[in-house]
């Protein structure tokens, strides 16, 4: 977690030791989510910005199994440095908490939804024949009523829903996370960690998840399901990376129950794969997703923890480029896909073309942003300095 710049902040680098296997899971994830939305355009089921003539079921076994865990994994690390930054950061309080959000996140998030997401959606919807003219004339259309009443405007602004999602839940976590960090709660939350730290309790965090789950509350009234995720759910993982954090005892019995979480696992992909293709959306579909989501987590954070905490100037650059590659990501597969998927090449050679000239467009991207302030500030990056001080989470 990137913290604002402020002087008067100061880490107390004796006594935290930084989690760098988050910053390797964090661009992990990233990364993941490109080639997620790439799958997409060649699924059979799933669909995705647009759908190639050659599809392929492994792209939606890849997408099935990524959504069960990917953007969980974001709210679960983001919910980690949380803690790191209350615990740790000399003046670190709830209001400048909810101000590097809303820098962080928001920012990125109402740019993006005015300048590239309109050029994403203008490609969207000529390549899927839904509109045709020029992107002028596209502009008006585009502002012509909210998606969730049948209008143009995505007011979650398409894969930037990450961004508003994770700021309104760092809104309304705050003052739990204020009341947890301070030191008078030290002992209640390490007698609550000592409970979870017994066999099997591990696996109480999915009780939430499942009544969210199983009910599914805020969809009937607009809140989407993204990546098949109630919205309330995507709390309750930032309301569980805080507490993960929190204590070692957490460390472990996660890595206790490294053995049944990866056979829960298998278990759940056996049951489930059937279940998310022909049973899409159903109560039972989502108790198996939860089950097999929180096994994935289990699983990844012990093996990110034992083998990639470690330093080093590949993961730091990559690190903070993260939150720009995320935003900028979908938009450019997107325009590169327009131009591509019509040439009918075989499938892994147009996979390999989009995914490669991408991957080079947006590090040009990238770069530009990182040489000028005014962007590095619109993309959720920290200003440029004379000299950075390194932060917590």
């Amino acid at each position: 977690m990137s913290l604002v710049d402020d002087d008067k902040l100061k880490t107390k680098a004796k006594k935290f030791e930084r989690k760098y296997y988050l910053d390797w899971l964090r661009v992990i994830a990233v990364i993941s989510v490109f080639f997620y939305h790439l799958a997409g355009m060649y699924s059979v089921a799933v669909g995705g910005a647009f759908r190639n003539d050659e599809v392929s079921i492994g792209m939606d076994l890849f997408i099935i199994l990524l959504a069960g865990f990917g953007m969980p994994m974001f709210f679960i690390i983001s919910g980690m440095g949380a803690f790191y930054a209350f615990k740790y950061v000399e003046g670190f309080d709830g209001k400048i908490f909810i101000k590097e959000r809303f820098v962080r996140l928001m920012v990125p998030f109402l740019f993006g939804l005015f300048t590239h997401i309109p050029v994403q959606l203008y490609f969207v919807q000529v390549g899927n024949s839904r509109f045709t003219g020029s992107f002028l004339e596209f502009i008006p259309h585009y502002f012509d009523g909210i998606s969730i009443f049948g209008g143009a405007f995505p007011q979650f602004g398409l894969h930037l829903w990450t961004l508003l999602y994770l700021f309104f839940d760092c809104l309304i976590a705050v003052a739990l996370f204020v009341y947890l960090s301070k030191v008078s709660n030290q002992e209640k939350l390490g007698k609550f960690a000592s409970y979870f730290n017994k066999p099997g309790a591990i696996y109480l965090f999915v009780v939430p998840l499942l009544i969210i789950e199983i009910f599914d509350p805020l969809t009937a009234f607009g809140i989407v399901r993204f990546t098949g995720w109630n919205a309330l759910s995507y709390l309750t993982f930032l309301i569980i990376g805080f507490f993960l954090a929190s204590d070692k005892q957490y460390e472990e019995s996660l890595e206790k129950h490294n053995l049944a979480a990866f056979f829960i696992l298998i278990f759940c992909v056996i049951i489930g794969l059937p279940m998310a293709i022909f049973i899409l959306n159903q109560p039972i579909t989502r108790v198996v997703m939860v089950f097999y989501g929180w096994s994935v987590l289990i699983l990844i954070l012990n093996l990110g923890r034992k083998h990639l905490n470690i330093k080093h100037s590949i993961m730091k650059f990559l690190s903070k480029v993260s939150l720009p590659f995320y935003i900028i990501h979908q938009t450019v597969l997107v325009i590169i896909a327009f131009f591509l998927i019509p040439l009918d090449l075989a499938i892994a050679l147009e996979f390999l073309l989009i995914s490669t000239i991408s991957l080079a467009i947006i590090f040009g991207l990238i770069f530009i942003i990182m040489q000028l302030n005014a962007l590095r500030f619109l993309f959720g990056m920290r200003l440029k300095k004379k000299k950075e001080k390194e932060s917590p989470g």
